[in-house]
């Protein structure tokens, strides 16, 4: 009796390792193992297959990524970037505007049974089927800011890779930067404004001279870390810089990287040129800055030089003339 037991075991075992077997094989469970690199680490995990939807569109309208750290000017540089590409849109922060907010979202994936590496390409297909600024649209898309603390994030490195392979249309990236003194001082301003009495936009129409008056009144008694201080800050934007290159090469995401100083602080429109040019839509060639700037929304709500405004400028540049982190006192 006990050997038929253990028989009658036997055949049911088998038979379940057969079925499961076929499951798989006819696509009922279709997962997909990841190794991602972490350090000198390496950890295994599963993803689920969600379906997701396409992103094709009557008028070939260009998913974009646009990956930027905060206060590296974003905001104007999407908008700017649609008018110019024909229907003005918004880019939303998906991933969240700030570091709790950014950490809760790549939380939220992990214990989410419907989320997967698809998310992001499930984003963007939410941006173009339910937001009507962008129907008529040849670029539209979402903001990532790359915080340190989530970058290596399984899901976002996952999410980047599925989004790079997407094979129903390219998606792209834009990877913009700032001179990491100014996206300082910009904080500053911007936590200044926040602790002032009066409710502060963080960002001024153009044309609202109250807002842009708001705002020069922070504009005066900023200061930067010196030293040693400095000179870690800056490295550490360098690192988190090219690590970001990195992971988008390691992806094979492709991408166009360009900086605020070159958008906006030189007299030609070269550097929006080359972000058409890799796009494949909007002016490529024969922009001017005066085209540029006639689209502006927001405006600039700081114009004094550094000198000016940093109590501690002298200080500032002991610090950084001799290193390599010297091109930032004139970028």
């Amino acid at each position: 009796m006990a050997s038929y037991s253990h028989s009658v075991k036997y055949y049911l075992c088998l038979f379940a390792v057969l079925a499961l077997a076929a499951l798989f094989e006819i696509g009922v469970f279709d997962m997909e193992t990841s190794q991602v690199s972490d350090g000198n680490m390496k950890k295994r995990f599963a993803f689920g297959d969600s379906k997701v939807c396409d992103l094709r569109t009557p008028s070939k309208a260009v998913p974009v990524v646009l990956i930027s750290l905060g206060r590296s000017g974003s905001s104007i540089t999407w908008t700017t970037l649609t008018s110019l590409a024909r229907q003005e849109n918004i880019a939303y922060e998906v991933t969240g505007g700030n570091l709790d907010k950014n950490k809760k979202f790549f939380k939220d994936l992990e214990k989410s049974p419907n989320k997967d590496q698809n998310w992001l390409i499930n984003s963007l297909c939410k941006v173009r089927n339910f937001r009507d600024d962008v129907q008529n649209a040849t670029v539209f898309g979402i903001q990532w800011k790359p915080y340190e603390a989530t970058w290596d994030d399984d899901y976002a490195i996952e999410g980047l890779h599925a989004a790079a392979k997407y094979d129903k249309t390219e998606i792209k990236a834009i990877f913009l930067h700032r001179n990491p003194l100014d996206r300082r001082l910009s904080n500053q301003r911007h936590t200044k404004s926040k602790e002032n009495d009066n409710d502060v936009s963080a960002h001024c129409e153009v044309g609202d001279k109250k807002c842009i008056e708001q705002h020069s009144n922070f504009d005066r008694d900023l200061s930067l870390p010196v030293g040693k201080n400095l000179l870690h800050f800056v490295k550490h934007d360098e690192t988190m810089k090219q690590r970001i290159r990195d992971r988008l090469d390691e992806v094979n995401m492709k991408y166009v990287e360009v900086s605020y100083e070159k958008l906006y602080n030189e007299d030609n429109a070269k550097e929006w040129m080359r972000i058409f040019s890799f796009l494949g839509v909007g002016p490529s060639e024969g922009l001017t800055m005066n085209d540029v700037r006639s689209t502006f929304k927001f405006a600039s709500t700081h114009t004094k030089a550094r000198n000016e405004t940093i109590v501690n400028f002298k200080r500032v540049e002991q610090t950084l003339v001799g290193t390599p982190y010297e091109y930032l006192l004139s970028s």
